[in-house]
């Protein structure tokens, strides 16, 4: 059995080394702006970030104000 110590750490964004943050930056593919904004947010847990960063996005898949969602149902043919 393995002593607490010798077991795997989960690995964690360092904010402080450049080279983590490019990979995480680039695991995510976000700007290592937008990486740093959510490890202030919540931490350097990647899965806390990553699921910052997701609900973060602005491409929700919405439309626009003003515009009115397409019919549901199959689409016409082309």
């Amino acid at each position: 059995m393995l002593a607490v110590q010798d077991q795997p750490q989960p690995e964690r964004l360092d904010p402080a080394d450049e080279a983590s943050l490019r990979r995480w930056a680039e695991k995510f593919a976000v700007s290592e702006a937008q990486l740093l904004e959510a490890v202030r947010a919540v931490g350097t847990d990647p899965e806390r970030v990553g699921a910052w960063l997701l609900a973060a996005r602005d491409d929700r898949h919405t439309p626009p104000p003003g515009h009115s969602e397409p019919p549901a149902g199959p689409r016409p043919p082309r």
